[in-house]
This record gives C-alpha cells, structure tokens and sequence, in this order.
C-alpha cells in the first residue's frame, strides 16, 4: 500500500517538477519585470472603471500530450466579492507577553508551575509502566518502549520541580517562553513558544490524531486499539467554542478553513485522552479561506525548461490556528506564523481575467506533461480557489498579501477512480491536495512552502 502511494507522489512531482521544454510551449513564469507588484502600486487607471472580470462557476477542459493527460473537472471558487484589495503586512512574533496573555485565559485556576514543557522522569517511568502492562503485542510495546525511553535523556528531574503560585503574574516574564503548570481541576498543561508559533494545550505531552489517520494505525497488526472515535459534540458546537475563544482572546480576521474529528492521545503511554474535532482556521483577508502551504508540487524543485532553472515569486507560510476542541472545550490551540496587518495597498486592484489567465496555465502545464518519461495514471484539476498569499515586497520588509489561484490536483490509477476526491480505492485517502499556484494579478507561477 505504501510503496503504491510513494510510487505515485514521486511520479507526480517528476511531472510537475523537473520537466523539458518542447519547442511549441511555453510556460507562465516569473520574468522578474515585477508586474504584480507594479500593478498594486500604480495609481487607477483612468480607462479602468473598477470593474472585475467575470469568473464562471465551472472550468471545464482538457491538456493532453503524447505522453500525459490532465483533465480539468474544477470548481471555480470565489468568496463573490466586487473589489479586491490588496493589504500590506509584516511579520509578527510571539513574546513572553503573549505567553502570559494566552496562560491566564487557558489556566485560570493554576497552583504550580516549572519552566519547562519536556516530561519529568517520574512521569516517563509511570508511562513505561503502562506501557508495558499494556494489552497489545510485544512488537509493538518494544517498539514504543525504545521510543520513550529515548526520551529521558531529556527529561526534567522530578515532579517536585514544580514551584507554588496562585496565577501567571506569579511566574517571573523571563521564564514564560517554556511552562508546564498543575491546576486545582488536576490537569497538568504547557505552554510553548517559538518565534513563529505559539503552542498551548491542556493536556500535557497529548498527541492530536486524525481520523484518517486513527483508522490507517487501526489497521496495522501491530498498533494498538484504543477505540473508535466516539465525538460527543457537534462540528457546528466546537466551531461556536472556537470563535468565542476567539473573540474573547481579540483574534479577528480569521475564516474557518477545515475540521476532522480527531482524538488525543497521550504520546507516552498511547492512551486516549479524549475525543473532538480539529478545528483550523486561516486569516483569509476577505478571500478564500484556503491554505497555501498544504503540499505544493513544486517546492524545492522549480520548473526546469531547457535545463535552466526558472525564478519563481516566493511566498511565505499562511498565518493559521488549528484548535483542538473536545466535551470541555478548547483544549490545545497550534498558533503558526503571525502576521501584523499594516493597512490596504490597493482598495481593488485589477486581477487577469480568467481567459487569460487559463490559457497561461494550460501552457505551464502542457509544458510540465511534455515529457517521454512515463508516470503512472493521470492528474484532474478538481478546484480552482481565488486565496491570497503572502509574498515580499521588493527590497522591503512588508509583505503583500497577494491574490493567487490555488489549483488542487488529484492523481488517479485509472479514470475508474472518478473525480470526485484525490483518493486511491482500496489504498488511503490523502489528507492534502496537491497544490500549484499563480499569481492573480499576472498569472505568474507561485512557489509555496512546503508543509
């Protein structure tokens, strides 16, 4: 099962990544003549009266070569706005500050705490107890002995580590980056900050699994069965709780992006901790809450035509926040790569009407499938989304908050399979799309990081 679906992702970015040029193609790249950029910042063009291109519903086509297929079956997706503006923004980080604010709402009733979120040794020695009265085949509990074992080396000393306090103000700023706490309700929860990401959750040293996930570990011989998900609260329920979070930690902007039941575990022991929904969310500006940086086919190996390497506009990480939401309420929040918003650029700058910009990326692509090197099954554009990415401005600092098309693209065995979802029969269903993308503005090709 796994070689199949190595076998065919490292087809799909052979095609999309390191292809050659055929003499009657050419594909939509980045020139360096910076039009995008000049396009937001020039003042309205008197002959322009503000009014978008049309976008239809559907995107219905086909690009075939001798060699490769890739049938276009897309959605177009917009949020149906008339303008679209273009905002300035700058990188943010995390602070001891943050970690403070983010404690005293997560933890309220805390009684200790210690400057650390890695485990203590009693705490491992208590989980490889548990482990190994686990019922569950020697194999497996071998395996995950080894794993935990290997964990104390960096482990803390003891539970008595712990320093009494009454709330955060107690905890001295310095030492706010790293903190595990003990509450009067007996959890035991951290906080950990980067630069770039902010990582809370109630239960100390818990794994979050998803359901597609639990149910491929299920089927392995060798895992060990904790039971189905059994998610007490609706989808709809733990969205409320994660927007009243929200709105009461003052964290606007943000658009609902995706949830999948889920479950935590405890990464030690294995054991389940508790059944709910992970729940992510994406600052979207005012366009389609979707995520850049779920796996883009041409991160870390551009386009290659006549074997010289194309320069594409870069972008950077979406700014998004995963929650973990359980009977309790939000019970883990996942912070990543903050961005200060810094005001509008351009009211509605002018995007590429979609002909245009269609045909461009019919030629990328055509280009991408010219190639005599035969890869397994075929490729479907399932979705075409009008999101914004964040890309540099030229020799600054600020950060454009770019229009860009995200096409998602699913790879097939065989035409059987269907269009409807990037799935194999009978293998596994991925949990990320395949993803290329343009710049709305000049259909300039986009890499995106890889995630």
């Amino acid at each position: 099962m796994k070689k199949t679906v190595i076998y065919i992702l490292a087809a799909l970015m052979l095609a999309l990544c390191a292809c050659q040029k055929t003499p009657d193609t050419e594909a939509v790249i980045n020139k360096g003549d910076n039009k995008a950029e000049k396009a937001i910042e020039a003042s309205p063009d008197p002959a322009w009266d503000g009014a978008q291109p049309v976008f239809p519903e559907r995107w219905e086509d086909d690009i075939k070569t001798e060699y490769k297929e890739i049938i276009i079956n897309a959605d177009v997706v917009t949020m149906g706005q008339s303008e679209y503006p273009v905002y300035i923004v700058e990188r943010d980080a995390f602070s001891n500050a943050d970690t403070l604010k983010w404690g005293k709402y997560m933890f309220p009733d805390i009684t200790a705490w210690r400057n650390s979120v890695r485990p203590t040794k009693e705490y491992l020695a208590k989980a490889i107890q548990t482990v190994t009265e686990l019922d569950a085949k020697d194999e497996y509990k071998n395996d995950h002995l080894e794993a935990v074992n290997s964990s104390l080396s960096s482990a803390t000393e003891s539970d008595a580590n712990y320093k009494a306090c009454k709330s955060f103000d107690d905890i001295p700023v310095d030492d706010l980056r790293e903190v595990t706490v003990l509450s009067k309700s007996g959890e035991i929860g951290t906080i950990d900050i980067r630069q770039n990401e902010l990582f809370v959750q109630k239960y100390a040293h818990g794994i979050i699994q998803s359901e597609k996930t639990a149910e491929l570990q299920e089927k392995e011989p060798n895992t060990y069965h904790i039971g189905p998900l059994n998610v007490n609260i609706s989808l709809d329920e733990a969205k409320a709780m994660v927007e009243e979070f929200m709105k009461n930690m003052g964290i606007e902007g943000f658009e609902f992006y995706r949830a999948e039941k889920a479950r935590c575990r405890n990464m030690f022991t294995t054991l389940k901790v508790s059944d709910g929904w992970d729940v992510r969310y994406v600052r979207s500006f005012g366009y389609v809450p979707v995520s850049a940086s779920e796996y883009d086919a041409s991160n870390g190996a551009p386009f290659h035509f006549d074997d010289d390497p194309v320069s594409f506009s870069k972008a950077l990480p979406t700014e998004t926040i995963g929650f973990y939401v359980d009977d309790s309420g939000v019970a883990m929040i996942d912070y990543q790569n903050p961005y200060k918003n810094k005001g509008v650029a351009n009211e509605n700058v002018k995007l590429m009407d979609f002909d245009t910009l269609t045909a461009g990326i019919k030629k990328t692509f055509t280009a991408a499938i010219s190639n005599p090197k035969q890869t397994v099954g075929y490729y479907a554009i399932e979705e075409i989304a009008l999101t914004v990415v964040p890309q540099y401005k030229k020799d600054s600092k600020d950060i454009y908050m770019m229009p860009a098309w995200i096409c998602k693209i699913g790879c097939y065995v065989s035409e059987a399979d269907g269009l409807s979802s990037f799935y194999i029969p009978g293998e596994q269903r991925f949990e990320e799309w395949i993803t290329v993308v343009f710049n709305a503005i000049d259909g300039t090709r986009v890499e995106v990081p890889f995630s």
